[in-house]
C-alpha cells in the first residue's frame, strides 16, 4: 500500500515565499550583475572588495564550518581544499539573506556579511535532521545555534554579535512568511554586557589592559623609533609615530595627502598669543578625510609632540616621493605604465629581451627573472632559441595590472598626492622593489610590523624587547587611539574636545574609548576637592576637620569612583552592591560635572520621563491602587534630584568642571531609607 503524505497549504505558502525571496536576490544586482549566484565562492567587485586599509580583493565563501571546529574563513580569497559548500534549500536562503541586505544597504564593512555567513553556518549544521529546509526552522533552532557557537568559547562581544545576527536572520524568515512556525528569538545577550561599568574587578582590569598599550610597549617604541636605519622600517615606525600624535584611526592615517600640514596663529581677542621668547604662539594640525562619514577636517596636534609629527611628516615624504614621482607620470600619460630609463614613453612595440624585462620589472639585469616574468604572466612573446622577445606594451599592460586602485575611503586624493605611497615589494624580505609598480601602504603591514605572523618578526622581537615573562612585546594600532582618549579623559579635556579630537560624530561614543580605572578617576576627584574644585556637603564636612584628618577622611569617602549618564559616582562597589542603582538623582554619593553638555541633556529627558511617570502614579493613588504612594513618593524624589542637578548646570557662578554634590540629603548608602523618604535620625 503506498502512502502520500499531503502537503498542507501552509507548507505550499512558506515553500513559496521562500522560492520567491531566492528569485529576487537572483534578480538584483548587488555585488555585481555578473555575480554567479549558485558559486559557492562570490568574488567581491573591486570596488567594493578592499578595505580602506587593505589592498587584497576578497570574496564571500558559503562554506560549512570546518570539521574539526576551528574556525573558518570568512571573507578572504584564500581558499582550503576541503571546503564544502551549505546544503540546499538553506544555502539559497541565506545567499538571498545576504545580497537583499546589501541591496538595501551595502556595507562598508565587509566582515558584516562575513559575519551574517558565520550565523549561517552554525544554524546550518542544527538543521541537518530536517534536511535543511529553512522552512521547517523554530526558535528553539536558533537557540540551538547560538549553544554550539558558544561551546567554542567566545568573549561577550563575540557572543553578542553572533546573538545579533541571529535574531536577524529570524527577523528575515519571519518577514518573509518562510517558517510554517512562529519564530521569536531576540538576541539573548544584552548589549549591556558591552558597557564598561557592566564589567568590574579583575574583569574589567582585563578589559582595560587588552584595550591599552603596556607601559612597556610604549617605552619600546619610544626608544625603537631612534634605532631604526632602513627605508621599510623608517616608513612604518614614523607612520606608528603619527598614531601616538593624535587619536587617529589607522585608515585616516593612510588616507593622508602629501601636503597635508596645516598652521594657524593663535590669537585671543583678536590678538596674537606670544610664548615666553615673545614669538607668536603657531598651532600645527594635518589636514585628512575622516572615516564613518566625518569628512575633511584638521586633526591639531598636542604643542608637546609637534616635533614628533612634523619630522615623521618629513620623513615619509621624503622616503615616498619616488613613488609619488612615477604616480604623477601615470596620470599624465593614462593608459601607459612608467618604466626606467631609456624605455620610458617609448613606443609601445619596441622587442626587449630578457636582460631588459628584468632592469624594467626588477632594476638589475636578470636573463632568468625576464624569462620568470614573461612566462608566468603569460604574456606574448616570440622565442628565437633561447631567447625571448616581448612588446614594451605587454609589459607596461601587465605593470598597470598590477598597480594598486585608490581604496575605499581616499575619497578625494589622486594617486600621485597620496603621502603613503611606495613601490611594489618595499616591504619584503627580498627586499626586491619594483618601483614601476605603485602601491599603498596597507594595514596589514604595520599589523605584521608590530605583531608579526608566522615567518616574520615583529618590530619588537628584532629590536630584543620582551615583557616580564620574556616573551615578545605585541600591541595594535587602534590601541593608541584608546590611550590618548584615556590621557584626554584623566587631563581633563571636555567631552565635546575629545570628541572632535578624535574625529567622531557624538560625545556618547568617547565612553567606548575612556578606560579610567576607578581608583583613578578617584584620585581625580579627591585632587579637585583639594584645588577647591568641588562643591556640597562632602566638602563642607572635610573642611571642617583638622588638615591631619581630611586626607584619610577623603580616601574614605572617594575611594573609587565611576561615570555615570549624569556624572560621577563614589559608591565604592567592591565592598557592596548599590542599594539605590539607577536613581543616582536621589543619592548622596553622586557627583555632577558642572557644564557637561552630554550629562545635562541626560537629566532633561529623564526629568521629562519622571514628569511622565509621575503624573501616571497620581492616577493611581486617586484609584487607591496598593503602592502606588510609595511609587509617588520615590518620583517626587527623583524630581526633585533631576531639578537640583539641572540647578548645577545653569548656575552661571560655578565655573564648567566643577563637581558638584547636587543632592546630600539624597539616599544614604545601603538599605537605611524609611518608607517616608528620610535616613535615621
Amino acid at each position: 500500500m503506498t502512502v502520500h503524505i499531503l502537503v498542507t497549504a501552509r507548507q505550499r505558502t512558506a515553500a513559496a515565499n521562500l522560492d520567491h525571496v531566492v528569485r529576487e536576490a537572483r534578480a538584483s544586482q548587488a555585488f555585481g550583475v555578473d555575480l554567479d549566484f549558485d558559486a559557492m565562492i562570490w568574488p567581491l567587485p573591486r570596488d567594493r572588495g578592499r578595505h580602506p586599509s587593505m589592498n587584497t580583493p576578497r570574496a564571500l565563501y558559503f562554506s560549512r564550518n570546518p570539521p574539526d571546529g576551528k574556525r573558518t574563513h570568512v571573507h578572504h580569497t584564500k581558499r582550503a581544499e576541503t571546503d564544502r559548500p551549505l546544503a540546499q534549500p538553506f544555502c539559497d536562503l541565506l545567499k538571498a539573506y545576504v545580497r537583499l541586505a546589501d541591496a538595501n544597504n551595502p556595507r562598508k564593512m565587509l566582515g558584516d556579511y562575513g559575519n551574517m555567513i558565520r550565523a549561517g553556518r552554525y544554524l546550518h549544521d542544527v538543521l541537518e535532521p530536517k534536511g535543511y529546509d529553512p522552512c521547517l526552522l523554530t526558535g528553539d533552532d536558533f537557540q540551538r545555534a547560538f549553544a554550539a557557537f558558544e561551546a567554542g568559547g567566545a568573549t561577550d562581544a563575540a557572543r553578542y554579535g553572533m546573538g545579533s545576527h541571529l535574531s536577524r536572520l529570524a527577523g528575515f524568515v519571519v518577514r518573509h512568511g518562510i517558517a510554517l512556525a512562529p519564530v521569536d528569538y531576540p538576541n539573548p545577550v544584552s548589549g549591556r554586557v558591552l558597557a564598561p561599568q557592566h564589567r568590574m574587578g579583575r574583569e574589567m582590569e582585563a578589559a582595560r589592559e587588552a584595550k591599552l598599550p603596556s607601559e612597556a610597549v610604549l617605552d619600546a617604541l619610544a626608544a625603537i623609533a631612534s634605532r631604526v636605519t632602513d627605508d621599510p622600517d623608517i616608513v612604518l615606525m614614523r607612520t606608528i609615530e603619527l598614531l601616538v600624535c593624535a587619536p587617529w584611526r589607522i585608515a585616516e592615517v593612510l588616507a593622508l595627502p602629501a601636503d597635508c600640514e596645516v598652521t594657524q596663529a593663535i590669537t585671543a581677542s583678536g590678538k596674537p598669543v606670544l610664548d615666553a621668547a615673545g614669538e607668536p604662539v603657531v598651532a600645527y594640525g594635518l589636514r585628512y578625510h575622516g572615516g564613518k562619514g566625518h569628512g575633511w577636517d584638521i586633526k591639531w596636534i598636542p604643542t608637546t609632540m609637534v616635533d614628533v609629527a612634523k619630522r615623521a611628516v618629513a620623513d615619509l615624504r621624503r622616503l615616498t616621493e619616488p613613488s609619488r614621482a612615477v604616480a604623477r607620470w601615470l596620470a599624465a600619460h593614462p593608459g601607459r605604465a612608467w618604466v626606467p630609463a631609456p624605455w620610458t614613453g617609448a613606443d609601445p612595440n619596441t622587442i626587449l629581451g630578457t636582460n631588459e624585462v628584468s632592469i624594467i620589472v626588477k632594476g638589475a639585469a636578470d636573463p632568468i627573472a625576464g624569462r620568470d616574468f614573461i612566462v608566468k604572466n603569460r604574456l606574448p612573446h616570440r622565442r628565437v632559441g633561447v631567447r625571448y622577445e616581448v612588446r614594451l606594451g605587454d609589459i607596461e599592460a601587465e605593470l598597470l595590472r598590477r598597480t594598486d586602485e585608490i581604496p575605499e575611503g581616499h575619497e578625494g586624493v589622486a594617486r600621485e598626492d597620496h603621502l603613503l605611497l611606495v613601490p611594489a615589494g618595499f616591504f619584503g624580505a627580498a627586499r626586491v622593489r619594483r618601483s614601476a609598480v605603485v602601491c599603498f601602504l596597507a594595514y596589514y603591514e604595520i599589523q605584521n610590523f608590530l605583531t608579526g605572523r608566522s615567518n616574520v618578526r615583529s618590530v619588537f622581537e628584532r629590536f630584543g624587547y620582551t615583557d616580564a615573562d620574556g616573551a615578545p612585546l605585541r600591541m595594535t594600532s587602534h590601541q593608541l587611539r584608546h590611550w590618548l582618549n584615556t590621557l584626554a579623559q584623566d587631563g581633563g579635556a571636555s567631552q565635546v574636545d575629545i570628541a572632535r579630537w578624535s574625529g567622531r560624530k557624538s560625545v556618547e561614543q568617547n565612553a567606548t574609548y575612556n578606560h579610567l580605572t576607578g581608583v583613578a578617576l578617584a584620585e581625580k576627584a579627591r585632587a579637585m576637592m583639594n584645588a577647591g574644585q568641588m562643591k556640597g556637603a562632602m566638602v563642607d564636612m572635610a573642611e571642617r576637620l583638622p588638615p591631619v584628618d581630611r586626607a584619610q577622611f577623603l580616601d574614605a569617602q572617594i575611594a573609587t569612583a565611576h561615570t555615570t549618564d549624569l556624572g560621577m559616582c563614589v559608591n565604592d562597589w567592591s565592598l557592596a552592591p548599590c542599594h539605590h542603582h539607577g536613581s543616582c538623582a536621589d543619592c548622596c554619593d553622586h557627583l555632577v560635572v558642572k557644564g557637561d553638555a552630554t550629562q545635562r541633556s541626560r537629566a532633561e529627558t529623564l526629568l521629562a520621563e519622571t514628569d511622565f511617570i509621575l503624573a501616571k502614579a497620581r492616577e493611581e493613588v486617586a484609584e487607591e491602587s496598593y503602592g502606588a504612594s510609595n511609587w509617588v513618593a520615590h518620583q517626587e524624589r527623583m524630581k526633585a534630584g533631576l531639578r537640583a542637578i539641572l540647578a548645577v548646570h545653569d548656575d552661571p557662578d560655578l565655573p564648567d568642571g566643577t563637581l558638584v554634590q547636587a543632592n546630600p540629603t539624597g539616599a544614604l548608602r545601603g538599605p537605611q531609607r524609611t518608607l517616608d523618604g528620610t535616613g535615621p535620625a
